[in-house]
């Protein structure tokens, strides 16, 4: 092979490399510091002050696990976080099934959990990342329809003061379903509606600033940023605040008519469902995002480089790895946008 030929490989090979690498630099940079949460308080600590509160939160905490975080550090920093508020929340509920449909793995409750006193753990069937929500909703939706629910992930740190002001922020808009975290589809109303993970809004302005692409409105002369800003996605990542009655719980449980990948994109069919009763989706511009720690940060980022692992349970970087799954649910819904 001649010289020149070589030099062609080497760059046509160099050039893919060089392109992911530089888009995954552009995303660390955009990742704002504060969404790096240093200081995680211990969980037994964060157990007594909430045992302790002489004030409780008029918001419930609805969450979900994986088999493989009911033993590791992540699920106990998440909960120890939700705890820690001040105050803390009136009530955590954490669905767990039996065993998760995709990989068959039993989930095997650690005693920490199991005899927490300021969890309530929920045990039910599997239905996906909608798991999260779907029993919390059920039994609220019995007891108090109006429930102030904050859905939350488990691999998510709540930074202070994000449950004091979703709780406020509820209050004042009753009738909206919040979040710190939305996604704005393009060409809705029609059948080529897209979902494009650059096209959000945040409650933070730099949290992926250097993708984002959606241009936000502006309020009065002096252009100040809105407190609400409508979205279409909600996306639980950064946490959303819904309450029971805004559903029909029927219909969101209902999955028989959807596309197949509609079971991994909880996000856009509960927004879907909200949009069909015209429940406003809106992001609160003042609402404190969530956080991670550094490395959970370094391997979500590999994440996205490294070919999926058949071990891993992330949807964002197996099942979800790409947009079809979303871009399936948006267009079967496309009517709703």
């Amino acid at each position: 092979m001649r010289t020149s030929t070589k030099w062609i490989l080497i760059i046509c090979l160099l050039v893919p490399l060089l392109a992911v690498v530089t888009c995954v630099i552009i995303l660390a940079v955009s990742l704002d510091h504060e969404m790096i949460l240093r200081d995680v308080p211990e969980f037994e600590t964060a157990v007594r002050k909430c045992i302790s509160a002489r004030e409780r939160s008029d918001v419930v905490i609805s969450m979900t696990t994986m088999p493989e975080r009911l033993n590791n550090a992540r699920l106990k920093n998440s909960l120890a976080c939700v705890l820690n508020q001040k105050p803390p929340p009136q009530a955590v509920h954490i669905n767990v099934p039996y065993y998760m449909k995709r990989s068959g793995q039993k989930y095997v409750i650690p005693d920490w959990l199991r005899h927490c006193p300021c969890v309530t753990m929920v045990r039910c069937e599997d239905i996906g990342p909608a798991t999260k929500y779907m029993s919390t909703l059920e039994y609220y939706q019995r007891t108090n329809p109006a429930q102030k629910i904050c859905v939350i992930d488990d691999d998510m740190l709540m930074s202070p003061g994000h449950l004091k002001t979703m709780s406020e922020a509820m209050g004042m808009y009753p009738q909206v379903a919040l979040c710190s975290h939305g996604m704005v589809l393009k060409n809705k109303g029609t059948e080529k509606v897209r979902f494009h993970l650059n096209h959000f809004c945040s409650s933070s302005q730099r949290i992926l600033s250097g993708f984002g692409t959606f241009v936000e409105p502006k309020e009065g002369p002096e252009e100040k940023r809105p407190e609400l800003i409508d979205i279409d996605i909600l996306t639980g990542y950064q946490s959303y605040g819904v309450r029971p009655r805004m559903f029909d719980l029927g219909e969101l449980a209902d999955y028989t008519k959807l596309p197949g990948g509609a079971f991994f994109v909880d996000d856009v069919v509960i927004s879907a469902r909200l949009a069909e009763r015209n429940i406003r989706r809106a992001v609160y511009t003042k609402l404190p995002h969530m956080s991670m720690q550094g490395s959970e940060i370094y391997e979500w980022l590999m994440g996205y480089i490294a070919p999926a692992s058949p071990e891993r349970s992330d949807l964002s970087i197996t099942s979800n790895r790409y947009d079809t799954n979303n871009n399936d649910t948006v267009r079967h819904f496309w009517q709703q946008w």
